[in-house]
């Protein structure tokens, strides 16, 4: 039974990388600085907020809305 939940597993991870290495193909130096994006039919929305600058994350929170802040780098 564990070896059928990992399986599981590592092939819902696997189709999650594909599936976000399609949608945001994109490399932030390809991007816009303002960058804004709708993904998909869920209607989710993407920014780039900041390139190196003091972020204040409550400007950017929507209550009642789920929000992720994903944070990279051009190394």
């Amino acid at each position: 039974m564990k070896i059928i939940i990992s399986v599981f597993v590592v092939l819902a991870l696997a189709m999650a990388g594909f599936v976000g290495f399609i949608v945001f193909d994109a490399s932030p130096s390809e991007q816009s600085d303002a960058t804004s994006a709708v993904v998909g039919d869920v209607g989710a929305k993407v920014a780039t907020i900041s390139r190196g600058e003091r972020v204040e994350f409550s400007d950017h929170v929507t209550p009642g809305v789920l929000t992720v802040f994903d944070f990279t780098a051009d190394w």
